[in-house]
C-alpha cells in the first residue's frame, strides 16, 4: 500500500469520526439525516480514492469506478426519500432558537 492510499485512508476514517461525533450532537430528525448522507458521500470518496491508488488492475479500478457513481448516485437520492418522507407523514421540522451562550 503506497503512502498516498494510507494517507487516504485515513483522511476517510477522520470524516467518519468527527461526523459520527456530530451526528450525537445534533438533536433533530433533519438534521442527523443531513449529516448521515454526508458521512456516507464524502466519506467514501476519499476511500474510493484511495482504493484507486492502489488498484492492483485496470478491471478492478473499472468496478470500483462504478460503485463509486452508483453511490454517488444512490446516497443523495436516498437521504433526500428519507426526509420526504417524514415531511409527508407528518414530521416537520422544529424552529429552535439559537442562545448566545
Amino acid at each position: 500500500m503506497s503512502v498516498i492510499s494510507a494517507v487516504l485512508f485515513i483522511i476517510s476514517f477522520l470524516i467518519i469520526f468527527v461526523a459520527i461525533i456530530l451526528f450525537f450532537k445534533l438533536d433533530t430528525f433533519y438534521g442527523r439525516v443531513l449529516i448521515s448522507a454526508n458521512i456516507d458521500t464524502v466519506s467514501l470518496l476519499f476511500f474510493m480514492a484511495a482504493t484507486f491508488v492502489c488498484a492492483p488492475s485496470i478491471e478492478f479500478l473499472l468496478k470500483a469506478l462504478l460503485v463509486l457513481i452508483m453511490a454517488l448516485i444512490t446516497n443523495p437520492l436516498s437521504a433526500h426519500a428519507t426526509a420526504r418522507s417524514a415531511f409527508i407523514s407528518g414530521y416537520r421540522p422544529q424552529n429552535h432558537k439559537r442562545s448566545d451562550s
